[in-house]
């Protein structure tokens, strides 16, 4: 039988007094999902009935008493999140505050469905006390993959941070009851009120009850194993309605193979890095592995761990408006600047594509003209789904001649085309080599398909 989250938990204090309202005016800010997002959202949380002034108290102490370090691996890559800056912040909160060592493998892949190859090998988990999943495969289906994670699991304690709670949404109910919950969307970027359920857990009882800054709140589709420890709420007007919105986000499960800790927070850079987030997460990581008891595991870790980047290459298709014989639009990412992609005349406006078979994120885009000593005016449009475009970087009054590196903030994009509109001398559109840099600003390995 599945709880109900909105039936299971109930508290006799009143959740807010309300005192005074903070207002945060939200833009419409296109999200990962496609959506509107924060679309006519405005925040009303009661933040003074709430925040308390005492900070939360780093969770290591100097204690000298021996104790084998933890293991733990930090698993982390996808869509919608800074993962390059957000795994050095939790492997290095989390060490600062007990010793745990915190190896990370992680990916630049920011697909929905990214590629986790080190889930391929059946002993992924061999040596680790612990594994920190922080990974966002929403639509991951390979069942070679989520066989070989849950069968790990059934000895390796767990924990769960965010998008990780919606990864494996393609596969059946397995990875959910797993966790404990499931949960299908989050509500727009506002604060979260989080409330401490069960004040003498051992997860929880250092913590009081906080507000996060802006930040993404998990509904709870079904209640598993689940058992809730912190809820959060959050209240906001949208196009002038008052909305609330309540769901589980802490909670630990202890009915599905080894121990586990999950937290449904942590979208934003901001909240991973506040302290009581940190400490909440360190917590659990101890609680997991049974030594939230033990004072020895209460002191930094201060070794060193490993830090592996998985590799992938961005595989895309090309194509372009005329294609001269020999100079096909595939040479224009081959990686060679003595090959190129050249139009079948001088017409234009004429345009060059690149369809990604990823969602992906970028910071620049370079592109080598044929002709360097001469100037090209064009502009680059991005879009989701090949229909839709969106003007991503104007250089249609472009003077300059050479290679040209825009800098511009792309998110979630599959699509990019380059409008070719004029040229110094109307020689034949050319280009040598494109070249792409990802949301770290370093380049990807461009792979046509």
């Amino acid at each position: 039988m599945f709880l109900s989250p909105s039936l299971s938990i109930s508290k006799s204090s009143a959740f807010f007094i309300l005192i005074s309202i903070l207002t945060i005016n939200l833009s419409a800010v296109e999200d990962c999902c496609g959506g509107q997002l924060n679309e006519g959202v405005v925040n009303t949380l009661d933040e003074k009935a709430f925040l308390k002034e005492d900070s939360a108290p780093v969770l290591a102490s100097p204690i000298s008493s021996e104790s084998k370090t933890l293991k733990a691996l930090l698993i982390a890559g996808g869509c919608c999140h800074d993962y390059a800056t957000q795994t050095k912040i939790l492997s290095k909160g989390i060490q600062e505050r007990a010793n745990i060592r915190v190896d990370v493998a992680w990916t630049r892949d920011q697909d929905h469905n990214t590629s986790l190859p080190i889930f391929k090998n059946p002993d992924w988990a061999k040596g680790y006390d612990l594994i920190i999943h922080d990974e966002c495969a929403a639509v991951n289906k390979d069942e070679t993959i989520l066989n070989n994670i849950l069968k790990a699991h059934q000895t390796v304690p767990a924990v769960h941070l965010h998008c990780a709670i919606h990864s494996f949404r393609g596969s059946d109910n397995q990875w959910h009851e797993h966790i404990g919950l499931s949960s299908t969307k989050h509500g727009p970027h506002v604060p979260i009120a989080v409330e401490v359920l069960e004040p003498k857990h051992p997860i929880t009882k250092t913590l009081d009850n906080w507000v996060t800054d802006k930040e993404e709140l998990y509904n709870n589709a079904e209640v598993y194993g689940a058992t809730p420890i912190a809820m959060g709420t959050q209240k906001y007007k949208r196009n002038g309605k008052d909305i609330t919105d309540k769901a589980i986000v802490a909670w630990v499960n202890t009915k599905y193979g080894a121990p586990s800790f999950s937290t449904s927070m942590g979208h934003f850079t901001h909240n991973v890095e506040a302290p009581r987030y940190l400490e909440l997460v360190t917590r659990g990581a101890l609680w997991a592995c049974g030594k939230l008891s033990s004072p020895s595991y209460h002191q930094p870790y201060t070794g060193d761990n490993t830090v592996i980047e998985m590799p992938f290459d961005t595989v895309l298709k090309t194509s372009a408006t005329t294609s001269q014989e020999g100079k096909m639009a595939a040479f224009a990412i081959d990686g060679d600047s003595e090959t190129r992609w050249c139009a079948s005349s001088a017409k234009k406006p004429t345009w060059f594509q690149l369809e990604f078979l990823r969602m992906t994120s970028l910071s620049a885009i370079e592109i080598e003209w044929e002709i360097q000593n001469q100037w090209t005016q064009y502009s680059i449009e991005t879009s989701r789904d090949g229909k839709n475009w969106k003007l991503l970087f104007d250089a249609s009054k472009n003077t300059t001649a050479g290679t040209r590196k825009d800098l511009a903030k792309i998110q979630y994009m599959r699509y990019m085309r380059i409008n070719i509109l004029g040229q110094e001398k109307d020689m034949w559109p050319s280009i040598r080599e494109i070249r792409l840099y990802d949301y770290t600003g370093t380049e990807l390995t461009l792979k046509n398909k």
